[in-house]
């Protein structure tokens, strides 16, 4: 099966309108503007466990935390960069799947599609 008849999602992207910075120097605060609705997209998320120190010392205080990686695949040509954000994925019906925001953090091109690393925005 192609990358393009398993996205059966779709996804609403913005970017942020803001350019430069405020008489400080610091950069604007962000004003995300709609820049594609409905882009066709499958999200999947896989969980990963990694073992952290708790504190105390010893075998007994290392524990097991869970960590989600979200992807999510998008066509070739979709306007989509490492500056924008994904608002929400539904799917065709409309019922909401992953409520966003999330932030691209990385846009990698494969041979039929494009994978977008997603991290979960503050809202």
């Amino acid at each position: 099966m192609s990358a393009a008849n398993s996205m059966t999602m779709r996804a609403d992207i913005e970017r942020d309108a803001q350019m430069g910075t405020d008489a400080w120097g610091h950069a604007k605060e962000a004003a995300w503007a709609g820049v594609a609705f409905g882009v066709p997209c499958l999200a999947y998320a896989s969980a990963k466990r990694e073992a952290v120190a708790a504190g105390g010392g010893g075998a007994a205080s290392i524990r097991a935390a869970v960590l989600e990686d979200i992807r999510i695949m998008m066509p070739l040509g979709t306007d989509v960069t490492e500056k924008d954000r994904i608002v929400r994925v539904k799917d065709r019906a409309g019922a909401l799947l992953f409520p966003g925001p999330f932030n691209v953090e990385g846009v990698q091109r494969r041979r039929d599609h494009l994978e977008l690393i997603v991290t979960k925005a503050a809202a």
